[in-house]
């Protein structure tokens, strides 16, 4: 009868020990996605570009500075080739990014920053008015 009850109690215990181990790994879990950072939201930009360095939105025409931390090894060569064959001449451009914000170097403001994630295409012909 002691070891009937003695066996009980140890199971009892276990699975009590089980049930707060799995209760713990949730809330762990839990935990990790709660402080996971949020995802970025990507936005196609249509607008021209002079140089690899300045971009300006159509519709708006809000200027942005083209972040070099972005994707844009692709947007370089297309303009760097064209820019060769039509000096001085905007292009339009398509692609896909979020934009951010960066302090200026003499720390009076900031600039807003697209950074591109994915260099969609450049048209030679095309504008904003298009």
């Amino acid at each position: 009868m002691i070891l009937k009850h003695t066996l009980i109690i140890i199971l009892l215990i276990s699975f009590y020990g089980c049930e707060q181990t799995e209760k713990s790994k949730i809330k762990t879990d839990t935990l990790i996605v709660e402080n996971s950072p949020p995802s970025i939201k990507q936005t196609l930009f249509k607008g021209m570009v002079s140089g690899v360095e300045t971009f300006s939105e159509c519709g708006s025409g809000k200027k942005l500075i083209i972040s070099p931390d972005g994707e844009n090894n692709e947007l370089e060569k297309a303009v760097t080739y064209f820019s060769s064959k039509k000096p001085g001449q905007q292009f339009y451009v398509e692609a896909e990014g979020f934009s951010s914000a960066r302090e200026r170097p003499n720390g009076k403001g900031f600039d807003t920053m697209l950074v591109i994630t994915r260099f969609i295409k450049l048209d030679m012909v095309r504008s904003c008015e298009d």
